[in-house]
């Protein structure tokens, strides 16, 4: 299994993008709630302190915002996305169609054969016309 994440100023310009692969989770709400605590920690690492993460799991956007007490693998890891998240200044969670998700997508896919990858402000292949689809306004 593959994760990708671009990160993206206020204007859409992309400022880093990565990709990583992991071993596989039992369901793919696992996987998405796994890329979205890579994501954050690598957020934080690279030093940025307000982000507005998009996803297009509706099962992780949903169990973030109701934040129930569980035991679960999935509602352990959304609360290690909650602590991580506090460690920015701003921090927004947004539900997106899969259509609008394609770029970190295709970044998961990239993942499978490349391993891990880490750019900042470029990338070594182009992601223009995928970022540009990106931005539609469904």
């Amino acid at each position: 299994m593959g994760f990708g994440m671009i990160i993206r100023n206020s204007h859409g310009q992309m400022l880093a993008s990565a990709s990583s692969e992991w071993p596989a989770a039992a369901s793919s709400s696992l996987a998405e709630a796994m890329a979205l605590r890579w994501s954050l920690h690598l957020a934080h690492d690279l030093g940025f302190e307000k982000i507005e993460v998009e996803t297009d799991s509706l099962v992780v956007f949903q169990a973030r915002k109701r934040m129930a007490p569980s035991y679960s693998y999935l509602a352990v890891l959304i609360s290690e996305c909650y602590v991580v998240s506090r460690l920015f200044r701003n921090f927004n969670l947004d539900h997106v169609r899969r259509t609008s998700n394609q770029a970190a997508d295709f970044l998961a896919m990239f993942a499978l054969s490349h391993y891990c990858f880490v750019g900042i402000e470029e990338c070594s292949f182009d992601l223009n016309d995928i970022l540009s689809s990106d931005l539609v306004v469904d």
